[in-house]
């Protein structure tokens, strides 16, 4: 007698993902070290900043400064593949997983550059005029 396992939706959903739906409830020493080291350089990483902050930028650096920041790093995040399906050199590799923000992004960016660089060169006129350094620096 032959059995048949018919998949649910969310387990044909991971298959075709490229994910097995698995339960485990153990970490390796890599995973809990990998975990605890990330929670504790954050956690570092802004008490160790926050008297800089404070006393290099004021209020300003803090309140606007680390949102940004925080923006930025969450930019990286959202750009990266949501599934092994969507990193090209993997056999599994299909186009229809493929995450497209690091294009937008990349496009977004020169984009901007091109902006910056046209307007910088349209608004830079040059020096107003040159001053010889005998001159400039008051030597007869």
């Amino acid at each position: 007698m032959t059995q048949t396992v018919e998949l649910q939706d969310d387990e044909r959903r991971l298959a075709e993902l490229g994910y097995k739906q698995e339960l485990q409830r153990a970490w390796s020493g890599f995973s809990n070290f990998a975990i605890s080291f990330t929670i504790i350089s954050v956690l570092a990483g802004c008490f160790t900043t926050y008297g800089q902050a404070w006393n290099n930028g004021g209020p300003i650096a803090i309140s606007w400064g680390w949102p940004i920041i925080c923006g930025l790093i969450l930019l990286v995040a959202f750009s990266m593949p949501f599934s092994p399906a969507a990193v090209p050199w993997r056999d599994e590799f299909d186009w229809r997983y493929v995450n497209y923000a690091p294009v937008t992004v990349g496009g977004l960016l020169l984009i901007v550059g091109v902006w910056w660089a046209v307007r910088a060169r349209h608004t830079f006129k040059g020096p107003i005029r040159n001053v010889e350094f005998d001159d400039g620096a008051g030597i007869q």
